[in-house]
C-alpha cells in the first residue's frame, strides 16, 4: 500500500499543532451525529465489555506499553496544567453542583446517631443518599 513516510505523517502533525487551537472547536462545532451515534453503539460497547480477550487487552497494553515509572514522569510533565486548566475550565459546573450538594444537606433533618450501626445506615446515611439522588435527578 501507497501511503507517506512515517517522518512525512510526523511533519504534518507537529505542523498541524499550532493550528489545533483554532480547528478544534470549528470540527466540534461541524459535527452534529456524535451523541445519537455514541448511544448506537451501546449494545456493541456492552458486548465488547463482556469478551474476556477484549478484557484481557488493557492489561496487555499496559504491560507492553508503560511502567510504573513512565506513568509518574508523564503525569508529572503534562498533569499539573492540564488539571490546573480542566478546573478553571469546568468552574461554573463545580460551583453548581457543589451548590446542589451543599443546599441538599443542609436541608436534610437527621436523627441522631444510634449505637447501632445499620440503624445509623438506615437513618442518616440512606437518607443522604436518597435525597441527593433526587437533587441530580437519579432517583
Amino acid at each position: 500500500m501507497d501511503t507517506k513516510s512515517a517522518a512525512q505523517t510526523y511533519t504534518n502533525w507537529d505542523n498541524a499543532r499550532g493550528r489545533a487551537a483554532t480547528n478544534y472547536p470549528i470540527g466540534i462545532e461541524a459535527n452534529t451525529t456524535w451523541f445519537n451515534r455514541a448511544l448506537a453503539g451501546q449494545a456493541t460497547y456492552v458486548s465488547a465489555m463482556m469478551n474476556p480477550t477484549v478484557l484481557n487487552r488493557r492489561a496487555t497494553g499496559l504491560q507492553a506499553k508503560t511502567s510504573q515509572a513512565d506513568w509518574k514522569l508523564k503525569a508529572k510533565e503534562k498533569g499539573g496544567a492540564r488539571i490546573s486548566a480542566g478546573m478553571a475550565a469546568g468552574a461554573s459546573k463545580y460551583q453548581a453542583a457543589a451548590n446542589t450538594i451543599i443546599g441538599t444537606l443542609q436541608a436534610l433533618s437527621l436523627p441522631d446517631r444510634t449505637g447501632d450501626a445499620m440503624q445509623n445506615i438506615d437513618n442518616r446515611v440512606k437518607p443522604i443518599a436518597q435525597a441527593l439522588q433526587a437533587a441530580f435527578g437519579k432517583v
